[in-house]
């Protein structure tokens, strides 16, 4: 049981959403916010937990927390798919819905982001790893960056510039935190 309470803990919610989704197709108001909001916490979470293991190496909170980076990352997708499912279903049509693909907002993260998230979650596997090689996975990994960006753009488009600033202005902090802490050690090698 152990060995499944990340991926319980971090996508209850989501199976949640999606039975509400199922039983009542008409009221998606809660699961299109909160989705979208649980899918970015999750984001951020995922890309701040290397960061701050260097800066902060003995908090015995983000070692534990970095044993479940996969079930955090892959929550991602999921909680993002269930706020496009939303959108799909909200829509009404498939004409409706394809009329988006003008808008801005949608086209960051349905061509950038959400492809993204899930070439990462199908490979979030220790197979995946094998069979890539390490740095080939981690290269690939790194398009969590663009990802992360096309949902900065997404998220300021649609007026949630508040929460793009809460939320992703300290993740940029910490992250130049890291690269300085990793340029003076580097220095310091040399």
């Amino acid at each position: 049981m152990k060995k499944y309470l990340g991926w319980l803990i971090t996508h209850s919610l989501f199976i949640a959403m999606l039975i509400s989704i199922l039983w009542d197709p008409h009221k998606l108001t809660w699961q299109f916010k909160y989705s979208a909001y649980v899918a970015v916490g999750f984001l951020c979470l995922i890309l701040s937990l290397n960061p701050l293991k260097l800066i902060f190496p003995r908090w015995v909170l983000i070692h534990r927390l970095n044993r479940y980076r996969q079930e955090i990352g892959v929550s991602v997708f999921s909680y993002a798919l269930i706020h496009v499912l939303c959108v799909v279903i909200g829509s009404g049509s498939l004409a409706s819905w394809l009329s988006l693909a003008q808008y801005p907002p949608f086209v960051s993260v349905m061509l950038v982001s959400m492809p993204i998230f899930f070439i990462l979650a199908v490979t979030s596997t220790q197979f995946s790893k094998m069979k890539l090689g390490f740095k080939n996975w981690k290269r690939l990994h790194r398009l969590v960056y663009v990802a992360e960006a096309g949902v900065i753009f997404h998220l300021w488009m649609v007026g949630q510039s508040t929460l793009v600033t809460v939320l992703f202005l300290p993740l940029v902090v910490v992250q130049l935190l890291r690269w300085g802490i990793h340029a003076k050690s580097n220095s310091a090698i040399h």
